[in-house]
């Protein structure tokens, strides 16, 4: 039986670069600047980020090869 498991942080230090780790930051603070701004009298929302878009910005962050649409 195959079950999935959260890998711990330093397990997933193993994977992120330096280079990597800037990629996903510029990532985060453009797709927070993109979003539509909060009027005070209101609640915000939450972040709208298409599973696409993740998935070819760590793509992009890895240095790896999509494979294929859908592979997030």
């Amino acid at each position: 039986m195959y079950v999935l498991r959260p890998l711990p942080k330093e397990e997933l230090k193993g994977f992120f670069s330096e280079y990597s780790l800037k990629v996903i930051q510029y990532f985060i603070n453009t797709s927070i600047f993109a979003q539509p701004e909060v009027y005070k009298e209101k609640e915000s929302l939450p972040i709208q980020i298409p599973k696409e878009h993740l998935e070819q910005w760590f793509v992009q962050a890895l240095r790896v090869e999509a494979v294929g649409a859908g592979s997030y």
